[in-house]
């Protein structure tokens, strides 16, 4: 919102981009990218969407407001996890080399995007998680799941952990099919290559 809001402060034409993916991509085929087309012509937008929509990106129109509130879950959950996972995993002093040793495809996968996000500016990651204002209340979400869970298993709840998974589960069901056979593919690649 706050990029827009900017933007909007001139006299031109406005149409927020967020390109869903970093400089190493080759090519745009593929790849998402999300417009706040919010004081453009029909034209302007138009000659945009299809610049990118013929190099094979997807383009979504969003409002900036969406745009913010879906970012806190899909770059700030995403990216606030996996640190709080390296966290965690500095914390027990793991030997990640070991670690990587003992994994599966799947694990070296999870370790890989660890890895993959610590390579990158912290910069640019910490404008992410700091500057949405809707990545507070995204966190106290995720301090209530984690608390939930940890209460389950501090109790051993067998019960209360099968309904902790079934209500998620039920919450993907319809992408849970997809998610299995994308992942299997991943993982394929990699155990192929």
């Amino acid at each position: 919102m706050k990029p827009v809001e900017a933007m909007l402060a001139s006299k031109a034409e406005v149409l927020g981009l967020h390109p869903m993916f970093g400089p190493g991509v080759r090519s745009l085929q593929g790849q998402t990218i999300l417009a706040c087309p919010v004081r453009c012509k029909k034209e302007t937008k138009n000659t945009f969407f299809t610049i990118f929509r013929d190099q094979g990106a997807r383009v979504v129109s969003i409002s900036p407001g969406e745009h913010d509130r879906l970012m806190a879950v899909i770059q700030g959950l995403t990216h606030f996890s996996t640190l709080c996972m390296a966290e965690t995993m500095q914390r027990l002093h793991t030997d990640i080399d070991r670690a990587l040793e003992c994994t599966s495809p799947i694990y070296r996968i999870e370790i890989g995007l660890i890895g993959r996000l610590l390579d990158q500016d912290p910069d640019l990651y910490g404008d992410m998680l700091t500057m949405n204002p809707f990545m507070v209340p995204m966190v106290e979400k995720f301090g209530e799941a984690t608390d939930s869970l940890s209460r389950i298993l501090q109790q051993k709840d067998a019960e209360g952990f099968h309904k902790f998974f079934i209500d998620n589960a039920m919450t993907f069901a319809q992408y849970r099919a997809q998610a299995t056979r994308e992942t299997d593919a991943v993982i394929d690649f990699l155990v192929n290559k």
